[in-house]
């Protein structure tokens, strides 16, 4: 099959879910995202396309971080594509819904945004269906793949939310309230419908925090051959990516850890890890089944960022970044840093006809 080289795939959900929560003119209007609650302190389940999201534009700091995220932070890959002169087409999470796998078949590669949280169901077979088709994917995202959405099919614009009774969000849905009005599909985490991001991409939520990002660091994986191209230009010791613009590091605010128990495939390599996190990044609430004093970074191993790659059948791929904070270093010295060169590394060779090499 003829494969156009690379679409990037700005899964936009988190706009509809919520991302006003900190505009006080939206709250003001009483335009509350799926992050707030109703006056009898339930919480908002339901949102819109359509309803104005003003904190969406570019240049917007967000107030948790003082930097950008979101569509804002994937405006630093747009600057990225265009300054190291890579052609690409835009897809959004909606076409995603609608077309299924049929977007998708006619890319070599799919590049992702930076914060891929709110998945339908449709979405998620999509890539999978891609990736066995001989698809490659490159999953640049943090706390990706999480949670289960509902988008009305009458009515796409609009898009359902249930919070279930586990995982890291700012309410939780009463007994009996967890299954979606527009697809009539239960709600919640997608590891607890048992497809977990790690059985996906490799990684998925392992903490989050908000004081300040780290750089990830090569593992002994990064020199097994299979591997090899990722790290062309990229020295042993070099920490891949200790300046940025979002919270000055590569891996920050939400990441994401590789799991074999959690369905990482056992062929995986993790090619690098940021660990030493402060006591800000707490491990996810989902897996913490007793609260004690041994959750935060400098405790609690399973508190770390991981790098993965792993092939998938018909010559696909997956090369995975746990971390929403790695487009902010994309820029960092003219472009010329490691986390700006693994990325060129691997869109080149995924975007290749010619790749893998026999």
């Amino acid at each position: 099959m003829t494969r156009t080289p690379l679409a990037l795939c700005l899964v936009a959900a988190a706009a509809l879910a919520g991302c006003n929560k900190q505009d006080h003119t939206i709250v003001a209007l009483g335009l509350k995202s799926a992050y707030d609650h109703h006056a009898d302190d339930s919480g908002v389940c339901s949102s819109s396309r359509l309803r104005p999201v003003l904190n969406f534009r570019p240049k917007y700091s967000t107030a948790l971080i003082l930097a950008p995220q979101h569509f804002n932070a994937d405006l630093y890959l747009i600057d990225w594509l265009e300054a190291m002169r890579h052609p690409y087409d835009v897809l959004t999470d909606e076409d995603l819904h609608a077309e299924g796998a049929d977007l998708l078949r006619p890319y070599r590669a799919v590049m992702t945004g930076c914060h891929h949280e709110y998945w339908s169901r449709q979405m998620l077979d999509a890539v999978e269906t891609y990736l066995g088709d001989g698809g490659r994917w490159i999953s640049l995202t943090g706390n990706g793949y999480y949670w289960l959405i509902g988008i009305d099919p009458a009515r796409p614009h609009l898009l359902e939310i249930r919070r279930g009774q586990n995982g890291t969000g700012t309410w939780r849905s009463a007994p009996g309230e967890n299954w979606f009005q527009t697809t009539h599909e239960p709600g919640g985490l997608w590891r607890d419908r048992g497809r977990p991001p790690q059985r996906l991409v490799g990684v998925g939520m392992s903490a989050a925090g908000f004081d300040r990002a780290l750089p990830f660091h090569r593992l002994p994986a990064s020199h097994d051959p299979r591997a090899a191209f990722i790290f062309v230009g990229v020295g042993e010791d070099k920490p891949i990516g200790d300046a940025g613009l979002m919270m000055g590091g590569a891996a920050g605010l939400e990441i994401d850890r590789a799991d074999a128990a959690l369905g990482t495939p056992p062929h995986a390599l993790v090619v690098a890890t940021a660990r030493g996190f402060s006591n800000s990044y707490l491990r996810a609430i989902e897996e913490v089944t007793t609260p004690d004093a041994h959750q935060g970074g400098p405790d609690n191993p399973a508190v770390r960022g991981d790098m993965v790659f792993f092939e998938t059948p018909n010559d696909g791929a997956v090369f995975a970044v746990g971390s929403i904070t790695w487009f902010g270093c994309l820029s960092h010295n003219a472009y010329h840093n490691p986390v700006s060169r693994i990325t060129d590394n691997v869109l080149r060779a995924f975007a290749s006809e010619q790749w893998p090499e026999r």
